[in-house]
């Protein structure tokens, strides 16, 4: 059973799938959200278990920037492409699972770990925990976003990278390189039934 929004792209696009992929019974639920009132807005994040940025001291953002003038190093844990888009000026970019081994390059420089909202930086500094001695550990309260309401600058510009992008796709630095990339890949989806029909894992079923 598959529910949808009002037009029902997304569900009728996935039963089309479902049913190619050998499943004879997928239904749609129609008008699924008649009649009952709606919220919109951003989908509530759950408490994290545990106990967040643990060893890590909370700070302000207005704390994180005088930290960061006076030497600490400003390090963005979030998603890398949202890194790519936009991020607090000067703040590096790194991978959760990588953070430890780039924290301890930093030989001990203090660190304000950040991230869109601050919760993905306070749970990278709880991954920590002991691994990373001699470093003083703080988490932007509010993240990015409390960044921004105070009035500190944000840049989309490119940024250093103390490990590599976490994203599926490789960031490419200009276009010509972007368009070879998507070439590739448009190449290897032309190809993509006849691999699978070789392959003989999955069988797709034709509707005429």
């Amino acid at each position: 059973m598959l529910v949808d929004g009002r037009d029902g792209v997304r569900a009728t696009s996935a039963a089309a799938w479902l049913t190619q992929l050998g499943l004879d019974d997928v239904e749609i639920l129609v008008d699924a959200f008649a009649g009952r009132e709606l919220e919109y807005g951003p989908e509530p994040r759950p408490a994290p278990l545990g106990d967040p940025h643990r060893g890590a001291g909370l700070v302000p953002a207005a704390q994180a920037q005088r930290l960061v003038a006076d030497g600490a190093v400003l390090v963005d844990v979030g998603p890398s492409d949202t890194y790519r888009a936009e991020h607090a000026d000067g703040a590096r970019f790194a991978r959760r699972s990588e953070l430890a081994d780039a924290l301890r390059a930093l030989r001990s420089a203090p660190v304000v770990l950040t991230s869109g909202d601050g919760v993905l930086a306070g749970l990278a500094a709880a991954d920590l925990d002991d691994r990373t001695p001699g470093v003083d550990l703080f988490v932007l309260d509010g993240g990015n976003a409390a960044w921004r309401d105070a009035g500190l600058s944000l840049t989309g510009a490119p940024g250093e990278h103390l490990t590599g992008p976490d994203g599926l796709y490789p960031d490419h630095p200009d276009l010509e390189s972007r368009r070879a990339f998507y070439a590739d890949y448009v190449r290897w989806g032309r190809q993509a039934v006849d691999q699978v029909a070789r392959d003989g894992v999955v069988t797709f079923r034709t509707a005429s």
